[in-house]
């Protein structure tokens, strides 16, 4: 099966992009620390607001790290965990359907970033695909937590986005056959026959057909509670961060 090794790399896959599309500015260096949920950073004691200069009256824009209770960040992990397994789990939903009804996402995400994903599940609708299979995310980690002045929470994480399991296919395609599903992604420990090989040769060469990977992506939120999460912002991760 080695032959089918090769096109792996050239399926550019739709099925990681609907998580990983605008890169934004906000980002925080910070030094990673898988072995747990949670890492970095809070507030410090003074964080001025956008604007603030010298000779007017300094505001601060978040509570400091002093005034947050002792679980804060155990509680933002918890919090961005369940706001980023359930937008996974409905973008899901809506590329199986053919991103024909979006409106499932609309209070996932904030008005800032609602165009992105109108966008994305239009390119769907517009292309006739849609995504058999699951988005899972795993070693999720608070890169940065506050609470602002105004009541409202931000938080940014970052995790492993395995989308290694969503096919992109052809709206009107059947369901892959059996025998891709054994083949794919456990490439390298399949071993099959002629008969299985042709058939795996036939499913691949459906347009329009892609798959998903697995890598780091950062994930930025903002709410007016930590249970009430919405995305602000999405981007692959190109540093370091082992999936």
């Amino acid at each position: 099966m080695d032959k089918f090794l090769a096109v792996i790399t050239w399926f550019s896959s739709l099925a990681d992009m609907r998580h990983v599309r605008r890169a934004q500015g906000w980002w925080l260096a910070c030094v990673l620390s898988v072995a747990g949920l949670t890492s970095c950073s809070l507030a410090p004691d003074e964080v001025l607001a956008p604007g603030s200069s010298s000779g007017v009256e300094a505001v601060t824009r978040y509570v400091t790290a002093r005034s947050l209770p002792p679980d804060f960040l155990d509680s933002a992990a918890q919090a961005a965990l369940a706001a980023t397994t359930k937008y996974l789990e409905v973008s899901d939903q809506i590329t199986a359907s053919g991103g024909g009804d979006p409106q499932a996402m609309r209070t996932l995400v904030t008005d800032t970033w609602w165009p992105e994903e109108e966008a994305a599940f239009a390119y769907y609708r517009d292309q006739g695909l849609r995504t058999l299979g699951e988005t899972t995310v795993s070693d999720l980690v608070v890169q940065t937590a506050y609470e602002r002045v105004d009541g409202k929470y931000e938080v940014g994480v970052i995790g492993c986005v395995d989308s290694t399991g969503v096919f992109v296919l052809p709206d009107d395609a059947a369901k892959p056959p059996d025998e891709v599903l054994r083949w794919h992604p456990h490439y390298d420990d399949f071993e099959g026959t002629g008969e299985e090989s042709a058939i795996i040769e036939e499913f691949l060469s459906l347009e329009g057909l892609s798959w998903g990977s697995r890598h780091a992506v950062v994930f930025w939120f903002e709410g007016p509670r930590l249970s009430d999460l919405a995305l602000d912002s999405s981007q692959q991760w190109w540093g370091v961060y082992s999936c």
